[in-house]
């Protein structure tokens, strides 16, 4: 049974991130966005009896359990204080994490208006419509998440920018959303889910990596926080495979105009080597995308590609996290976190960490050892690797 302590937590936490992460309401036609008087009036309130009846739910045993390490401390500071003063943002950000992850969403049956801060994302349930009013947003998520643009009838797919005051709707039940960079305001009918801006998780990982050089820094450190490009996704594919040092020594050229000059030259080889292999055909006759930000799908293709696995025979590359569940490379909780926090480089060495110590079909061992066998790490690299425990997503 958990403290009376805990319970109240759990209720307050439910109060806040109903009420006070993003506000929205009905509204009417010519305003949705709802005062602030009606939260604190009217909405609160039944939050709050909602919330008290409810503490021993699920949802308030998932944000007792999220937020056990703090409830001391928190009690410490609760006294007579107000609800904002007791709850950090990051709290609060944390506690609407642990909610979404667990599959909550909040429900609207009318138009309601939402602001998004730069980084956050918002998920959608199939049937839910969305329009960016103000800002910038691109469809974000599943890859093979089906949208339609309701205002001209035709179809959108993840990667696009959504057109301002052009209505969307989520076709289906892939976890997918918007992701905006610096901000924007929505107009959203129907269920959805605020996921705060990304925080790195997994530096342990990329230190395990960079111990067999399999995951090196950008000048500013490992930069976990920010996403990766398809450039970096091609050098850790070439080195997951063993590549790397034939890529450095290749000659050859390549048609693409938009890769990046740095190291003299030394991304022209990487791409040139990989063209040449048929590992990437760029996006275009003469754009390699090499800038552009990688997908998990995208990445994911590239490990399981290092796994021995055909993305002509045996998945498809659209839903290729779905298919490294099946292949038992990722679970599906730590698929739908991908998808639903975004993908960022932090992601990438966790990605590739797994890789490591999934098997491989075709030669019978796990990729940590196919490494060593082929000379690219040390036998004791290897065991140091294996007798570590990095973070797993949570």
């Amino acid at each position: 049974m958990r403290s009376t302590l805990s319970r109240t937590l759990s209720a307050m936490l439910v109060i806040t991130i109903l009420a006070g992460v993003a506000a929205y309401s009905a509204g009417d036609a010519t305003d949705p966005v709802l005062s602030l008087s009606y939260i604190t009036g009217t909405f609160v309130p039944q939050v709050v009896e909602e919330a008290q009846s409810a503490a021993e739910d699920a949802v308030a045993d998932k944000l007792a359990q999220a937020f056990d390490p703090v409830v001391e401390e928190i009690d410490d500071r609760i006294g007579d204080a107000v609800l904002p003063e007791v709850l950090s943002d990051e709290l609060v950000a944390a506690a609407q994490l642990a909610l979404a992850e667990d599959g909550w969403y909040r429900t609207t049956v009318q138009n309601v208006r939402l602001t998004l801060s730069a980084g956050q994302r918002i998920r959608f349930r199939s049937g839910t419509e969305f329009t960016v009013v103000s800002g910038g947003a691109v469809l974000d998520g599943s890859r093979a998440a089906e949208f339609v643009q309701m205002t001209s009838g035709g179809g959108a797919y993840v990667g696009l920018s959504a057109a301002q005051n052009s209505t969307y709707l989520l076709a289906d039940d892939r976890i997918a959303g918007l992701y905006t960079a610096n901000g924007c305001d929505i107009i959203v009918r129907g269920y959805f889910q605020i996921i705060p801006a990304y925080k790195v998780k997994h530096t342990d990982t990329a230190d395990l990596l960079a111990a067999m050089d399999l995951f090196r820094g950008t000048g500013n450190g490992y930069s976990l926080e920010r996403q990766a490009t398809r450039l970096e996704a091609i050098i850790m594919f070439l080195r997951l495979i063993g590549e790397e040092e034939a890529a450095l020594a290749y000659t050859g050229s390549h048609p693409f105009t938009d890769v990046p000059y740095w190291a003299d030259g030394v991304a022209d080889k990487y791409i040139a080597y990989a063209y040449s292999k048929g590992y990437t055909n760029g996006v275009s006759a003469t754009r390699s995308g090499a800038s552009d930000p990688v997908t998990a799908e995208q990445y994911m293709t590239f490990v399981l590609r290092a796994l021995g696995y055909s993305s002509e025979t045996d998945f498809d590359w659209t839903d290729a996290l779905s298919a490294a569940v099946g292949f038992g490379v990722l679970t599906a909780a730590e698929r739908d976190s991908f998808l639903r926090r975004g993908f960022y480089r932090d992601g990438v060495a966790y990605v590739s960490w797994r890789a490591l110590f999934a098997q491989m079909p075709q030669h019978g061992m796990i990729l940590l050892d196919k490494l060593v066998a082929d000379g690219v790490i040390t036998a004791e690299q290897a065991e140091q690797a294996a007798a570590a425990k990095p973070s797993l997503i949570e």
